[in-house]
């Protein structure tokens, strides 16, 4: 986790943080660990996700006594909170809240889906949050070879934006408000 939260790891200490899709809650303990005032995690198992992570989810809450740290069985999309976050965090899971396969740079109906889930996003984060994004790109050697990958071969890669999809000029500009910071990588 250290490299993913690199230098937000001090933003952490004191402050209140929504894991979004955030399975069985390495995000969220971590978080705890750094010195997150709460962490709500938020995992949509329910509505099909990977089964089983809000048991482990519990699991790891209970022997480890993170006692800031909670877990809602909810689409983020679904999700309102009247207390805005200091951080609203992504690991592995932005690419999968609405998933479109057409590439959202050139698809102006992909970009309208993203533009709602980037909106939704910012309007859970306090004024001068963060939302802090890492996923896989639809890019990467094996596709640009026309071969399936084969550490990963069961990924669908064209439900993969770029982060400049989610993160550039045009996306705070389609979400039709002011973003907070807005960090991604691959």
């Amino acid at each position: 986790m250290r490299w993913f939260f690199g230098p937000f790891r001090n933003l952490i200490r004191g402050a209140r943080i929504l894991d979004v899709g955030c399975g069985y809650g390495a995000v969220s303990f971590y978080s705890a660990c750094y010195g997150a005032r709460e962490v709500v995690g938020v995992e949509p198992e329910a509505a099909g996700s990977t089964s089983g992570v809000m048991r482990r989810f519990s699991e790891f809450h209970e022997a480890g006594r993170f006692a800031q740290c909670g877990i809602v069985a909810l689409d983020v999309m679904q999700f309102t909170d009247p207390c805005a976050f200091d951080a609203v965090v992504l690991h592995d899971s932005v690419n999968h809240i609405r998933e479109v396969e057409a590439d959202a740079a050139r698809d102006s109906e992909a970009r309208a889906v993203l533009a709602s889930v980037v909106g939704h996003l910012a309007g859970l984060v306090r004024p001068g949050g963060w939302v802090i994004m890492s996923d896989c790109s639809r890019r990467n050697v094996f596709g640009d070879l026309g071969l399936r990958s084969p550490f990963m071969p069961k990924v669908a890669w064209a439900k993969h934006q770029n982060p400049s999809v989610w993160a550039g000029p045009a996306a705070r500009e389609r979400a039709g408000r002011l973003l907070p910071q807005l960090v991604c990588s691959l």
